[in-house]
């Protein structure tokens, strides 16, 4: 009876998740929500309808983004799909400048800091500028493009 209200409770059959392999690998809800919730707040470095107008200007068809920052479409006269090459890539880029998510995200960072500055010097402490610095650290590190393969 205790193994039945364990099953019950942690590994109901809608949790599993079968791969390619069909081997059962037990998923709980909250690894789902987890996992959206840091697709959410990945910094997208192109807009969207900025290689939407690269590939009509240059008869690329279909347009999809595979992953966060993978963009795949189907190039002149071609029946498989393709990355968008990754010199498009940054020309797109260094052409149009940040996308309003990394404004944000930058913004924001500049505005903690100045916050964290005067509560440093308020309560004469510095663990507001160290708190500071640990969230300039993560979003410089976001705002670094990965190279496309």
């Amino acid at each position: 009876m205790y193994l039945g209200n364990i099953y019950k409770i942690f590994v109901k059959p809608h949790y599993f998740r079968y791969s390619f392999f069909s081997m059962n690998i037990i998923c709980f809800p909250f690894v789902d929500n987890v996992h959206n919730f840091i697709e959410g707040i990945r910094m997208k470095h192109y807009n969207y309808q900025w290689i939407e107008e690269w590939c009509q200007d240059n008869g690329w068809t279909d347009l999809f983004m595979e992953r966060s920052n993978n963009y795949w479409a189907f190039p002149p006269g071609g029946v498989i799909p393709e990355p968008i090459p990754g010199k498009v890539l940054n020309a797109i880029k260094a052409e149009k400048g940040l996308t309003p998510q990394e404004r944000i995200w930058s913004l924001s960072a500049v505005i903690a800091t100045m916050l964290a500055a005067g509560v440093t010097y308020w309560l004469r402490c510095p663990i507001p500028m160290v708190a500071a610095f640990a969230f300039n650290a993560v979003t410089v590190a976001q705002l670094e493009v990965e190279d496309a393969y």
